[in-house]
């Protein structure tokens, strides 16, 4: 090692760092360091509104990989069930230009997957034309059994394949009554998570009221849509960044002290 103004103990760890041998521990404290205190434009490079436009084929995100490298990435097993019960008249012009206004408004949603010539995945975001909603009359059955029915329905959508083309998203209406219905959802882990999950919720929440009271929703234009953060992380973890990243991750995961020290299990595959 050339001359140097570090402690002993840090550069014996920036020695053992070099040979390759640098314990897990001191690799990602080190690595935390660096990231913590380099500039903003060093750190990430900015994302912003329309990066997606005009990129074709749009890659897909880091994370959509992770699912769709599956076996079978459409099994229902990464379908994303919710649903809950509308109590009170129903404004049924409103319930469908909510969920139209948010299928609109979010391109994530509207999103498809297929491959390129060379197998590798894409994602494209299908033009917007309206939520397809079905709709099943319960009213009919006795009262006694038009609960137990709802949730069968509710629990044969979750478990439908939902086609990677897509649409990615299934809606069904239940009229349990005049004033009681049900709303029962299946998305793709692809396009949602809980958080987003939460989000639709909310959102759907004042399309409805607002379309219900006939004034605009309180509701801020988005900034940038997914298929904009997967370009932009793919232009930002890529090259000798990404290399530098996979080393890293590398020698987290063998070293086994550390995993077992923080609890971390091992991916068998």
């Amino acid at each position: 090692m050339c001359s140097s103004d570090l402690e002993p103990a840090a550069l014996d760890a920036a020695e053992r760092e070099l040979a390759g041998t640098a314990p897990a521990a001191v690799v990602v404290t080190e690595w935390t360091e660096q990231v913590a205190t380099a500039p903003d434009d060093e750190r990430f490079p900015a994302l912003t509104a329309g990066l997606a436009h005009g990129v074709d084929p749009l890659p897909v995100s880091f994370a959509q990989l992770r699912i769709l490298i599956e076996p079978d990435p459409a099994h229902p097993v990464f379908n994303i069930p919710f649903a809950f019960v509308l109590d009170g008249e129903l404004d049924e012009r409103a319930l469908r230009s909510s969920l139209d206004a948010i299928l609109e408004r979010h391109e994530g949603w509207r999103t498809g997957f297929g491959r390129n010539d060379d197998g590798s995945w894409y994602q494209f975001v299908r033009p917007f034309d309206g939520f397809d909603l079905d709709v099943v009359d319960l009213s009919r059955l006795p009262e006694s059994q038009r609960a137990a029915e709802a949730s069968r329905l509710a629990s044969a959508i979750a478990q439908e394949r939902l086609e990677l083309a897509g649409p990615l998203v299934r809606g069904l209406l239940l009229r349990m009554g005049p004033r009681r219905h049900a709303l029962a959802f299946s998305v793709h882990h692809l396009i949602s998570d809980g958080w987003s999950t939460n989000l639709w919720c909310a959102e759907f929440s004042e399309l409805y009221t607002a379309a219900r009271l006939g004034r605009s929703p309180a509701l801020r234009d988005l900034p940038v849509h997914y298929p904009d953060y997967s370009v932009w992380q793919r232009s930002w973890l890529s090259g000798e960044r990404l290399e530098q990243e996979l080393a890293l991750g590398g020698r987290v995961v063998d070293d086994e002290d550390f995993l077992d020290r923080h609890e971390i299990g091992r991916a068998h595959v």
